[in-house]
């Protein structure tokens, strides 16, 4: 039950709680009361509300209390209201369920107050402390006026007089030192509140998403659902974004460490062949069909686990290819995209941005561009339609003696367009096996994309994968 005090004004329960189960966020609820509204605020890596997990990066949720019920939408990405999919008009959301958008899971309930806040236990201390002050003086004046009854028993009338002319002054000091129940303002001594949400600074304009359509069916709602405001405007696939670090105005340590590595490489001076792209690229510099089938070019992999077009856009303008002169540039990306909610016109316009970076950057290299590699178990699966549409529009970048463009998807299928745990142990990374299919398919395109002889001139070191320089990672 909540916690009511006239003195000192009242906790008052919340009606609905929205808690964080799964994910990574600085608040792990957000509550809402009968009366009190909350404007809309969004929900993600990107948003008002912070929350970031694998696979939820580019999702963007909303939520609005209007004082009486909750509703949710969704901006950007996919997400599910116990097993809904939302879209960009408000739904309303009932209690006991679920809200999900990737690796991301929030509970909307009814809940007690948790006596383990902060600002309720400073709240209960204060009563503590005030019921102290209170009840010390309030027992010593009892007990003198007990003693005055008593002693009024056993004497005369003068002498009773005489007493309380005495006992009177004692009494009217006890009872000044009383605290007064309300301030010498009338107003209730406020109780400490918990800190306000800390909100998302504001992005540069020019990077700001544009607002979503219209609500149609928000009850007594006339505004659209407002844009998003936010430090690195991580649903854009065709510029160049780094990686969210804890906070969604903070880039992510970890990340540009690993650049930061890939700058410092020795062999980048030396590299005839560069790979580019996310944790498929990076952990084919582990398998031994790597070495064996590139070795002699002294490869630069400039892969990263979980990038997005958008990050490796950043890492090219924040100089992942100076200092180079490769004779063939091997790109990969798009699939991480894919799986968190970008569509397949969005995902292509960011591979199409890397290739005419690079074109910019190393003009007298030739691109290499691989489609996205088949994902997921079964071939119905929805991912697996995304990849498909995708692949059809790298098709067409294709230039004939700058680049080319290869799909390679079908040395990963079965003959009912499964994906065997053989070939791809979680149905996104090659194994070993996989590896040495994709390596011998892309050495060929190498053997006839540089001339021959060229690569790692006598006594050269081995590349950066048999050396260990690359680190592994997954997503």
């Amino acid at each position: 039950m909540a916690v009511r005090s006239a003195e000192l004004g009242a906790f008052r329960e919340p009606d609905l709680v929205v808690t964080v189960i799964r994910g990574s966020t600085q608040q792990a609820t957000r509550s809402f009361r009968s009366g009190e509204v909350a404007p809309p605020f969004s929900i993600g890596s990107q948003g008002d509300w912070a929350v970031s997990a694998p696979g939820v990066v580019p999702v963007h949720v909303w939520l609005w209390f209007d004082g009486a019920s909750l509703y949710a939408a969704t901006g950007d990405g996919s997400a599910q209201l116990h097993g809904t999919p939302l879209d960009s008009n408000w739904k309303a959301v009932q209690t006991q369920t679920e809200l999900r958008f990737g690796f991301a899971l929030l509970r909307i309930a009814h809940a007690p107050i948790d006596y383990s806040d902060a600002s309720l236990r400073n709240g209960d201390r204060r009563r503590r402390a005030v019921s102290k002050y209170v009840a010390i003086p309030l027992i010593a004046t009892l007990l003198a006026v007990v003693l005055v009854v008593s002693r009024r028993g056993t004497t005369q009338l003068g002498e009773r007089d005489a007493h309380d002319e005495h006992v009177r002054p004692v009494l009217s000091a006890s009872v000044a030192a009383l605290p007064s129940q309300t301030p010498a303002s009338g107003e209730q001594v406020p109780v400490p509140q918990s800190p306000a949400p800390l909100l998302i600074p504001s992005a540069d304009p020019l990077i700001e998403q544009s607002p979503p359509p219209l609500i149609v069916d928000a009850p007594a709602f006339p505004a659209p659902v407002p844009r998003a405001r936010h430090a690195y405007a991580k649903n854009i696939a065709d510029m160049p974004i780094p990686r969210i670090g804890a906070q969604a105005d903070q880039m992510s340590e970890e990340w540009l460490a690993h650049h930061q590595r890939q700058l410092n490489s020795r062999s980048r001076s030396r590299a005839k062949v560069i790979f580019l792209g996310d944790s498929i690229t990076e952990a084919w510099g582990f398998a031994p069909a790597y070495a064996e089938n590139f070795a002699k070019y002294v490869p630069l992999n400039l892969g990263i686990s979980s990038d997005l077009t958008q990050n490796v856009l950043w890492r090219i303008t924040h100089g992942a290819l100076d200092g180079t002169s490769p004779q063939v540039v091997v790109v990969m990306i798009g699939v991480n995209n894919l799986a968190g909610g970008f569509s397949a016109d969005q995902t292509a316009a960011g591979v199409k941005a890397i290739v005419s970076e690079v074109q910019t950057r190393l003009p007298t290299a030739h691109v290499v561009l691989l489609s996205v590699l088949p994902a997921r178990k079964e071939a119905k699966d929805p991912l697996r339609q995304r990849i498909i549409d995708t692949n059809r529009l790298l098709a067409a970048l294709a230039r004939p003696g700058r680049v080319e463009v290869h799909d390679l998807g079908s040395l990963f299928l079965e003959p009912d367009g499964a994906i065997s745990a053989s070939i791809m142990a979680d149905f996104i990374h090659p194994t070993a096996l996989g590896y040495e299919r994709l390596s011998r398919a892309v050495a060929a395109y190498l053997e006839a994309s540089t001339p021959s002889g060229a690569g790692a001139a006598p006594g050269d070191p081995p590349p950066p994968a048999v050396l260990g320089n690359a680190s592994g990672g997954s997503g």
